[in-house]
This record gives structure tokens, sequence and C-alpha cells, in this order.
């Protein structure tokens, strides 16, 4: 059988197909990683430039709620020094559109509140304004060592802002649908694991590369779509379904031959799309952010990732099998297929569509490989029970592969053998 499913694998990647969309996967992928790497590099984009400034490493900065007072006064006294700003409102140390002015700085968002609650006036507010964009600003030489502090605790306050706002939203708001409430038990996650400590560093070669991988996965799918369409249908093409159909129980090893030749398929193009998105990003840019995030780091999102496009693309291989039993001409095995996938995508779209036909909509095989990021950040929550919804995605994904796997038995089984 080994042998078999060797065979097999060999004749779908001599169809060319799944290795030139590969190769376009790639192609892209390094264009797009090496495009953005320059502006990072060259301060356009980001602060990686400024990891470089003094020859240091940005260090991985760990931040709790135990802590993060400390960190805060740490910064409050950096910034503190005269000798850090650069007093000539000619010269501005701008990276990625920011300009950096530590204790001159101000909260544009509170001005804005204050000036439409009537606080102050809108003259008051311009002037405000004006006042900031000739305040001086931190110099060239300080701002590594200032984003040491600087960028841990602006991105914790970031996050326990956004928990605190949605917190009270959900308050306000009496939690009465099933979407609030697994919206409550997301937020009070987040909240925990910012409270327990979380790190953050540089992590632009991951972010980059999971951004790659959102715009790859369909690329992914195509290749399990025609790298799989033929499998029964090209035995019917050229008759040697009646050969397998003579020998005894030689029906159900060949459909679980062909079964098994998928998952190994899936496999290899699962590693294949991950290395692809994220390898290029990870060499250009480094390594360094493994450990960020709050509720799941870089690498356990990857590993999510990955566990959502292997499961997903071997659901979809079932279904593609399916319907390569079924009909006789590739065509219609391929129209069939893709109406199937792509259509449980597209109805994502329907305007106001309540949470509960999202998380069905979101249980199939299409959604779980190209919008697993949603199942991912949702929960069901009933009473005292939460359920993390990519758990139920993944068991319905595998009970109805095994359900579809009997159906192409049945529908081999059955298939009149022509001459």
């Amino acid at each position: 059988m080994k042998t078999v499913i060797k065979y097999e694998l060999i004749k779908i990647f001599n169809s060319r197909l799944a290795s030139v969309v590969l190769l376009i996967a790639f192609i892209i992928s390094v264009g797009v990683s090496g495009f953005n790497a320059i502006q990072y590099k060259t301060g356009e984009k980001g602060y990686y430039k400024i990891n470089d400034m003094n020859g240091n490493q940005f260090p991985d900065v760990f931040v709790s709620a135990e802590n993060i007072d400390t960190l805060v006064s740490q910064l409050n006294e950096f910034e503190s020094r005269e000798e850090i700003y650069e007093t000539d409102a000619g010269i501005v140390n701008t990276y990625a559109g920011i300009t950096f002015k530590g204790k001159y700085d101000i909260d544009k968002s509170a001005l804005l509140r204050a000036v439409s609650n009537g606080e102050i006036t809108n003259a008051e507010y311009h002037k405000a304004l004006s006042d900031y964009q000739s305040a001086p600003c931190i110099k060239k030489e300080y701002l590594a060592d200032y984003f040491e502090l600087y960028y841990p605790v602006s991105c914790y306050g970031s996050i326990s802002n956004n928990i605190e706002s949605t917190l009270q939203w959900l308050i306000e708001d009496d939690l009465g649908d099933l979407y609030e409430t697994s919206k409550l038990a997301k937020v009070i996650r987040e909240e925990q694991a910012l409270n327990k400590g979380v790190v953050f560093t540089y992590d632009y070669g991951w972010s980059l590369g999971e951004e790659m991988l959102s715009y790859l996965v369909p690329l992914y799918l195509i290749v399990v779509v025609f790298g799989l369409c033929n499998m029964f249908s090209g035995e019917y093409f050229l008759g040697t379904d009646s050969l397998v159909k003579s020998t005894l129980r030689g029906r159900k090893k060949f459909v679980l031959m062909k079964y098994s030749t998928a998952i190994i398929y899936c496999f290899i193009c699962s590693v294949a799309i991950i290395v692809i998105c994220y390898l290029p990003s990870l060499v250009l840019l480094g390594f360094s952010g493994y450990n960020v995030g709050t509720v799941y780091t870089n690498i356990e999102m990857l590993l999510l990732k990955f566990v959502s496009l292997l499961i997903g693309g071997i659901s979809i291989s079932t279904v593609v099998m399916f319907f390569s039993s079924l009909f006789n001409k590739l065509l219609y095995v391929l129209f069939a297929s893709v109406i199937t996938a792509v259509i449980p995508y597209i109805l994502l779209y329907i305007p106001n569509l309540d949470f509960t036909s999202q998380i069905i909509l979101h249980l199939l095989p299409f959604n779980l490989s190209f919008d697993s990021y949603w199942l991912f950040d949702s929960y069901i929550s009933i009473d005292v029970i939460e359920i993390f919804c990519f758990i139920p995605a993944v068991i319905f994904n595998v009970i109805s592969s095994v359900t579809v796997y009997f159906m192409t038995v049945k529908s081999f089984s059955k298939h009149k053998i022509t001459n």
C-alpha cells in the first residue's frame, strides 16, 4: 500500500499544477516580504530601524500587572531628562509617520472628546495642536533606549484600554445575546493573560508571515482542489476502475488508499504554504518575537493556523474526492467542488448575519482554513460553560470527513463500469 500511495503522490505532483501554484505563492511571498523588509529597514514603516540605531538588539520585555507601574515610572523618569530632546523644531525624527515627543506628547483623542463635550473651544484645540507641532522631540541617539521602555508600556496600555472599553460596553449593554457573552469570554481571557504577563519585542517577521498567509490561503485551497479532483474520475476515464472492482475487497481498499494519499498530500501542502509564507519574512526581518502575543503567542498562532489548514484541507479533499467518485467528467467535479467550498464563505458577507449563523458557517471546511482567525478569537458561552469555537470546528470537520469517506466508498462501489 505504501508503494501505491507513493505512486499516487508522484502522479499528483507530476501534473505540475500543485508545483506551479506553490511556486507562484513562493514568488509572491518573497516579493511582498522583500518590499516590506526594505520599508521596515529604511524606517518608512514600523520601528524596525530603531532596533539597529546603537547596534543593540531590542530585548524581550515581560510586562504584567505586577511590574507595569514600575515600568511606567522608569519611562516617566527617562522622559523627564532634558538632554534627550532636540529643541530645534525644524528637526523632526520621524519613523513611519510618527514623531516621538516624550513628555511633550499629547492625547489627541482626549482633546477631541474635550471639544465634543464643550470642555474646550475649537481655538484651544488648534492651539494645543500647534504647540505640539513646535514642541521638542527625542533625539535620534536616544530613541533606541527610549523604545525599550516606551514600546512595551505603550502596547500594554493600548491593549488594557481596549479591554476596559470593551468590558464597559458589554456591561452597559446587559449581555443580551450569544455574541455579547462570547465577546465577554474572549475579553476576560485577554485580561487574564495581560495580568499574568506578556512579552513585548519586535516581531515584524512573524506578523508579516501571518499577513502573507492570510493572502495566500486561497492558493493552498486551489492546490488541494485541483490536485485531487481527478482521483476517481481519472480512473473512470482510463477504465482502471473495472480492474479494482473485480478484486476481493478491492473497492474499500482502493478508496482507503486514495484517501490516505489525500491526507499525506494535504499535510505536504500545508507545510509548504506555511514555509513559503513565513520563511522569507523571518529570514529578512529576523526570528525575534516568537513569544509575543496576549492569549496566543506568535508560535502558538502558527501551530493553530497549521492545524486549521490541515484539517480544513483534508475536509475539503474528502468532498472533492466524493464528487470525483460521483462524476465521470472532470469539469463537473471541479464545478461541484468549488461551489460547495466557496458558497459558505460568501454567505458570511450577508448583511446583519447573526452570531449563531456565523458560528455554523465557520464550522465548514473552507472557512476553517480561510477565516480561522475568527475561530481563534471566538467562544460559545452558555451559562457557566465556555467552549473555544475552534474545537467544535475541528470535531465537526473530522466527523464530516469520515462520513464523506463512507459516502465515497458507496459511490465508487455503485459507479457503473463503462467499456
